[in-house]
């Protein structure tokens, strides 16, 4: 089985002060199904056909060959035959009375959420007892459950890699067991290049956002190495996750003022991702201000750069143009008084 993670689910600092669930609560929320079957097709349109062997959450479903639909980018890590356990749901949010909702008049669709994206997992005895174990409340509160987060981190599939990450990112009673050796952990993790992206996001961001569980230090480094070290050729490959990484990254570095060094950050300019290179910019003009202009200017010289990065530099240079002006027109009415 080839299985494939895009990021659909944007990390963010601050998402993850807001209602965010962790994907062991998510998945059993009462309008959810989970469901374990064999994998008997699927189409070019995003529709998955399970053969449905056993409900572990929710209502069975209505027909034993299940239809739910996903993104058709994720299909092609599906093999006919596989075993999978698929988490969807029927509902959607009602459009005329808020806080209700109502039946999919498309049929059903595959779970998406932080640290499930999408909630499409290999059917293996420790997957089930992983979700079993979820239903017990105060497990999830145990240090024992913040060992297993932790050792799930070093597991070779990715979607655990991203499930655990969640789980630790969105759960604060966690969070205040880390102890140091659990936090150098958590360093090698987000710094570990053949980790999963979004897995790494999700921990640098929440990291970044409780120094006072994670370590204040560790999180600016990372974020320093990340946008220093990850492929700009990579993060341009189609669904590739690295960007929303990369954006994670700009924006600890921005909100703890760190300054970084001029080649870093000017290499994203190349990129096909024009928020990017306007945070690459925006670095540059926090850790070298007197060469904002002239890197900005090599990159219009540059004709590789892409057409959309390069009518946001133009915008970028009127915009450092109108703001030095004003800037020397206050110097000039100053020095008149």
């Amino acid at each position: 089985m080839r299985w494939i993670v895009i990021t659909c689910v944007l990390v963010s600092l601050q998402a993850l002060g807001g209602e965010i669930d962790p994907p062991s609560e998510f998945l059993f929320k009462a309008s959810h199904t989970l469901v374990a079957g064999e994998i008997v097709g699927s189409t070019a349109e995003g529709t998955i056909e399970l053969r449905v062997r056993e409900t572990l959450h929710g209502p069975d479903p209505s027909a034993r060959i299940l239809k739910v639909r996903t993104s058709p980018a994720w299909l092609a890590g599906i093999d006919r035959g596989d075993s999978a356990v698929v988490g969807y749901t029927r509902y959607r949010r009602s459009a005329t009375r808020p806080g209700s909702l109502e039946l999919r008049p498309d049929g059903p669709v595959v779970l998406v959420s932080a640290g499930l994206e999408p909630a499409l997992f290999r059917d293996t005895p420790a997957l089930r007892a992983l979700l079993m174990r979820a239903r017990d409340v105060a497990n999830l509160r145990s240090r024992g459950y913040l060992e297993e987060v932790t050792k799930g981190l070093e597991s070779t599939d990715p979607q655990l890699q991203n499930y655990f990450a969640a789980e630790l990112a969105l759960r604060e009673s966690l969070q205040v067991a880390l102890n140091a050796g659990d936090r150098a952990l958590l360093a090698r993790f987000v710094g570990d290049k053949a980790a999963h992206p979004s897995a790494r996001a999700m921990l640098l961001a929440a990291a970044a956002a409780h120094p006072e569980h994670f370590g204040a230090r560790w999180p600016q480094d990372a974020a320093a190495a990340v946008v220093a070290e990850t492929g700009v050729v990579a993060s341009d490959a189609p669904l590739s996750p690295l960007p929303n990484l990369v954006r994670v990254a700009f924006d600890v570095l921005d909100r703890a003022d760190r300054k970084i060094a001029l080649a870093p950050a000017e290499r994203w300019l190349a990129s096909s991702h024009t928020g990017l290179a306007e945070a690459a910019l925006l670095a540059i003009r926090r850790s070298a201000p007197e060469r904002e202009r002239e890197v900005a200017m090599s990159a219009l010289a540059n004709d590789q750069t892409k057409p959309a990065v390069r009518k946001l530099v133009r915008d970028h240079l009127r915009r450092l143009r109108i703001m030095q002006n004003a800037i020397e027109r206050e110097r000039a009415d100053d020095a008149r008084r």
